[in-house]
């Protein structure tokens, strides 16, 4: 009978305490994420835009990732919804290498960051040759 009693107290106290807890931050608003980091995509020798490269935002304090998007077919990209804070960011594309941007920053002021056009070079690794039998 104590196991049933314990049962049924710890059911109906359970909800209660999760109303609780909503209840408690109903009066603050969460961190607004309205940042924005955009810009373009293109061959470092050519110039042509690079459609489908991928696009990384990383927290600088972990490593995290946060988000990312893809380029479109005339390179541009955008990424929305980002808290202030500071971030890197990541762009590569298959047969390219990897660019890293250090250090994008924002904060109350400044929540649009245009990173301009991102340059791609090539990524010119020689393979030794393959032989199928």
């Amino acid at each position: 009978m104590k196991r049933l009693f314990l049962l049924v107290a710890v059911l109906l106290l359970a909800p209660g305490s999760a109303l609780l807890a909503r209840a408690q931050n109903a009066g603050q608003p969460a961190p607004a994420a309205q940042g924005r980091v955009s810009g373009a995509v293109a061959d470092a020798e050519t110039g042509e835009p690079i459609a489908s490269a991928t696009v990384g935002v990383w927290r600088s304090r972990d490593s995290t990732l946060v988000t990312g998007a893809v380029s479109q077919p005339d390179g541009r990209f955008a990424v929305e919804g980002l808290r202030d804070g500071r971030y890197y960011v990541s762009v590569s594309f298959v047969g390219f290498a990897t660019q890293t941007l250090p250090d994008v920053a924002l904060s109350a002021g400044d929540r649009q960051i245009d990173l301009g056009t991102i340059a791609l070079a090539p990524d010119t690794q020689v393979l030794d040759e393959v032989q199928v039998s």
